[in-house]
């Protein structure tokens, strides 16, 4: 960037972060739709997340509409089921080896379960994709072209640390646990504050795509124990999502079970097949598997409690705002721009 080119306002910065981001949208989304890239789901997933709060954090500068807000909330939810199975077949093909042989029926059906789950989510999600997101991503691109006829007072610098600065104070507010009934409501909340605050934080970090070179004093330390938190609260979340679906498969698993029983003495099964049967009764393993489930989320949530506020975490994040706002904003504005 030209040092003699006047300072661009927080409407250029942001809208040439958000145009870039659809650009990361759109790759993963083309690799999506080609289907032999295992990666491109998460990817894509990852990039509308940030996509989106870029958008929801300039909105008043971007201008985005809410209409279109919601249709990139609405599509990037049809995700939800693929990678929710996903991560719950990982973790029961971990669990498999170190279960009772009486257990592992229930854990095998538990996987095939998943893995149907997770097509048909890979399906609905793909089908989706193809469908909504070129309107989509036209629309948006429509909007941020607007905006490059607009001018503001304010830096990206200054703005950016406001907005960093009012995401800490929400996160603070979101790890003060106080309903032990409502724990993991409220870390699914500070998990989701720690996102939109990493996020922010993300273009401000040397090493980062697009980022300043030298990068802002503390912002990637911070970005990386947000990193870390975000793993803590994710994983809780992820044990929570998979006692929910013990909870809605158990049942069927039961079913399936009965009628095969059924079946083999109605039909003058032998007493034989009637033992071999109850060898694949899938309840013990289900049963297992939710108490591990179950312990697993005990332990995270004493893991949390034990850390409180992350008031490190949220001084750190403090501090980057108050860097940025006594700071350059040239340098801060190459980490929305590629293409100077």
């Amino acid at each position: 960037m030209n040092p003699d080119r006047p300072r661009r306002c927080a409407i250029e910065g942001a809208r040439r972060r958000a145009l870039a981001l659809t650009g990361e949208v759109h790759d993963a989304a083309q690799r999506l739709r080609r289907g032999t890239d295992t990666e491109a789901l998460h990817d894509f997933r990852v990039a509308l997340r940030r996509l989106r709060g870029c958008l929801r954090a300039y909105a008043p500068w971007l201008e985005p509409g809410r209409k279109l807000m919601r249709r990139l909330r609405r599509l990037a939810r049809t995700t939800n089921a693929a990678r929710d199975a996903e991560v719950g077949l990982e973790w029961v093909r971990e669990r498999l080896p170190t279960l009772e042989p009486r257990e592992q029926p229930g854990a095998r059906w538990l996987a095939a379960y998943l893995e149907a789950r997770r097509s048909r989510g890979y399906r609905r999600a793909r089908t989706r994709i193809r469908h909504c997101w070129p309107r989509l991503e036209a629309r948006l691109r429509e909007r941020l072209a607007a905006g490059a006829t607009r001018t503001c007072v304010e830096s990206l610098a200054a703005v950016s640390g406001a907005l960093i600065l009012s995401h800490a104070d929400a996160l603070e507010r979101a790890l003060v646990m106080r309903d032990a009934g409502a724990h993991d409501r409220q870390a699914h909340r500070a998990r989701i504050q720690g996102k939109r605050l990493r996020y922010l934080l993300e273009p401000f970090c040397a090493r980062m795509p697009g980022g300043i070179p030298a990068g802002v004093p503390g912002a990637a330390e911070t970005v990386a124990a947000l990193k870390s938190l975000q793993d803590e609260l994710g994983d809780l979340q992820d044990t929570r999502t998979l006692l929910d679906m013990l909870r809605t498969a158990t049942p069927d698993a039961a079913a399936a079970y009965g009628r095969r029983v059924v079946e083999i003495a109605l039909g003058a099964g032998t007493e034989t097949q009637l033992r071999l049967a109850r060898h694949d009764d899938p309840l013990p393993g289900l049963l297992a598997l939710a108490r591990a489930a179950a312990a697993r989320r005990a332990e995270r949530r004493a893991a949390l409690r034990a850390h409180g506020t992350h008031r490190d975490l949220i001084d750190a994040a403090r501090g980057v705002a108050a860097r940025l706002t006594t700071f350059d904003t040239a340098p801060a504005l190459r980490a929305v721009s590629r293409n100077d």
